[in-house]
């Protein structure tokens, strides 16, 4: 099972779900496949929520082409990994969007599983953080729950 503040598991298909956005066994109130700036008010306030002491002007960092990837590989990965157990990913991007390193705190032991988490989000590409529409470097943070 994974889980993140807005994730839980269900089973079935990309959806409009009475909770959220359905993806393969996740769930989210935040769309799979929207980029940061296609997000409602609302839900970018969920995405806030992640940051402790957020400064009001700050965007934070997201990934440059929404949730889907990391939900896709997360998806395969809790269905096929024998890692359990929870990790918060901290993410360090750069003014133009390139990740520098990736820190995985938490309690999932296993090597070959934190190497796939590290892989997966160092491999991405985010929108970087922005204050007053200048980008910035900043920290990504991502907690997940796999079960």
């Amino acid at each position: 099972m994974i889980k993140s503040a807005a994730w839980c598991l269900v089973a079935g298909m990309l959806a409009l779900a009475g909770c959220g956005y359905l993806y393969g066994t996740t769930v989210s109130a935040i769309p799979f496949d929207k980029t940061y700036d296609q997000l409602t008010p609302e839900q970018k306030q969920q995405v806030r929520a992640n940051y402790r002491n957020l400064p009001a002007d700050l965007e934070p960092p997201f990934p440059e082409h929404g949730l889907i990837e990391i939900t896709q590989s997360l998806d395969y990965w809790g269905n096929t990994s024998q890692v359990k157990g929870d990790v918060i990913v901290h993410v360090w991007v750069d003014a133009a969007g390139n990740p520098t390193r990736v820190q995985l705190d938490g309690d999932a032991q296993d090597a070959s599983g934190r190497a796939k988490l590290t892989s997966l989000f160092m491999h991405l590409h985010y929108k970087p953080a922005e204050r007053a529409g200048v980008p910035e470097d900043f920290v990504y943070y991502y907690s997940v729950s796999i079960r």
